[in-house]
């Protein structure tokens, strides 16, 4: 944490322009006005006062910011009581004695001494003394909160890669095994496979991004399709309804292809009735991307997975609770539905 000399010389001004004069209210009955006034002398009082009292509030403060943190005790309470002798014997040098060379005049009057002077300055030591601490106090507050937000944040981040370098592997494994059956089928399609593999590796690496748009997202995942569609060698029913105005909206990378992913594992992909469909809409102030799929009969027990819980960290991580990830697995049939509140 930086020290911050600047705002607790703005503090202490504002505290002795507050305090002060309700102190010579609550005393005298009246306000001198001290250095705003036009009495040269009250000012040189007001300066040599308002001076001491910040270099006690200085000096207790940097003692704080230099020793509590290290926890050394001994060395805080001789700040402290450094931050008492040297301000108060400087304002009676001047008060006692420059004073009497330009005005001839003193503030304490003639005969004072210096430990009267320590005696009746004790108060304003505790007074800018705590004014010193408290600043240091809520200035640390302020800094372990930002730096634990900082911390909180890093700690997100280093979640959220785990979670993506989780997908990719995953992906690229599914796709070698999609190009080495075509290779070894010895398919005209190899080439296209690997065209679009590589279309992909481009999004992966250079759009390596925390968030991408939807437009992007479904490219991606067309491309994705395109590679199914080869792997199978047949036709597969897969629909896709997208609201235009979404396009543009920003979305986590990688946020829909575990969905696609679960549902080419676990679908039923060629039922000419039941088609695997991809939606993209708004709701009443969210926006909802939905999967749904006709189930396969041997497989009605192994839907979901460690993608779907993937998708389910990285929504919370990302957006708390403006988000939300039902599934649904009734009537033969798997939804994964993904809502994430609008705020544009």
């Amino acid at each position: 944490m930086k020290s911050n000399i600047k705002g607790l010389f703005i503090v202490h001004l504002c505290f002795y322009l507050l305090v002060d004069p309700l102190r010579e209210l609550f005393l005298n009955g009246q306000i001198n006005g001290g250095f705003l006034s036009f009495n040269l002398k009250q000012t040189f009082f007001a300066l040599s006062g308002g001076g001491s009292f910040f270099l006690i509030a200085l000096i207790v403060y940097l003692s704080f910011y230099r020793f509590s943190p290290s926890r050394k005790w001994l060395y805080l309470v001789l700040g402290c009581a450094v931050a008492f002798f040297i301000p108060v014997t400087l304002r009676y040098l001047l008060d006692q004695h420059v004073a009497r060379i330009l005005f001839g005049f003193v503030n304490y009057g003639s005969g004072v001494t210096l430990q009267y002077y320590y005696l009746d300055n004790f108060y304003f030591f505790i007074m800018y003394g705590i004014l010193g601490a408290v600043f240091y106090f809520v200035t640390y507050s302020r800094f372990s909160e930002h730096r634990e937000l900082e911390l909180i944040k890093a700690n997100q981040q280093m979640e959220l890669s785990l979670l993506r370098s989780q997908i990719n592997p995953h992906f690229l494994l599914n796709a070698m095994n999609t190009i080495y059956s075509l290779v070894f089928l010895k398919s005209d399609q190899a080439l296209q496979a690997v065209d679009k593999l590589s279309e992909i590796l481009k999004y992966t690496l250079y759009e390596n991004k925390e968030k991408v748009t939807l437009k992007q997202e479904l490219e991606h995942l067309e491309n994705y399709l395109s590679l199914q569609k080869m792997r199978f060698a047949k036709d597969l029913n897969v629909t896709q309804e997208i609201d235009p105005n979404l396009l543009e909206m920003k979305i986590p990378q990688f946020l829909l292809l575990p969905l696609i992913e679960n549902a080419f594992k676990h679908g039923e992909l060629q039922d000419v009735d039941e088609p695997v469909t991809i939606t993209c809409y708004q709701e009443k102030g969210w926006a909802v991307f939905k999967v749904r799929n006709k189930i396969k009969k041997q497989e009605k027990d192994e839907v979901g997975g460690i993608g779907l819980q993937n998708v389910q960290k990285r929504l919370e991580l990302i957006y708390g609770s403006d988000q939300k990830l039902d599934i649904k697995d009734q009537n033969e049939h798997f939804s994964a539905i993904i809502r994430i509140r609008r705020n544009d």
